[in-house]
This record gives C-alpha cells, sequence and structure tokens, in this order.
C-alpha cells in the first residue's frame, strides 16, 4: 500500500503525532499540514483504516530510506538453501 503524505490525504479531520512522538490529538487537515510545514516537516498518513486516520509529522524521505534499508536487512537474514550436488 502506497503511503499519502502532505496534499494526498484526502479526510478533512486527522489525529496527529508529533515528531517527538507526541500526540498532538485530532484536528482538520489544514492545521495539521500548518503545522508539519512549520516544523519543516512533511504530514505522513501511517494508519488509513482508523477513524480518523492517523498521520505523523516526519521526515519523509528518511522515512522511506529506513523502509528500504530495513527491507534490504530482512533480505539478507533470510536463509538460503544449501547448493546439492
Amino acid at each position: 500500500m502506497r503511503v499519502r503524505r502532505n496534499t494526498e490525504i484526502t479526510n478533512s479531520e486527522v489525529r496527529v503525532i508529533g515528531p517527538h512522538g507526541e500526540i498532538l490529538g485530532v484536528m482538520s487537515i489544514r492545521a495539521a499540514l500548518r503545522s508539519a510545514e512549520a516544523a519543516g516537516l512533511d504530514l505522513v498518513e501511517v494508519a488509513r483504516p482508523a477513524a480518523p486516520p492517523v498521520c505523523r509529522i516526519m521526515d519523509y524521505d528518511k522515512f522511506v530510506s529506513e523502509q528500504k534499508r530495513r527491507a534490504r536487512s530482512a533480505r539478507r537474514r533470510l536463509q538460503v538453501p544449501a547448493k546439492t550436488r
């Protein structure tokens, strides 16, 4: 599932988690976007099925690179079967 961010989020209200993990509460999408912009970060939807959806204020590029790094690390840990002769 693709992660929505900033203006891609279409809900009118969202539950917002701040950049340091603090819960900022339920607010309008406009207020949440202003908070993210004031912090110089992105508003990223992390739990779409929740009511209202949960969004986190974070650096999106850093988040994506961290996800890729975790996926690479997980693939490395998979056991590869030994070749049989």
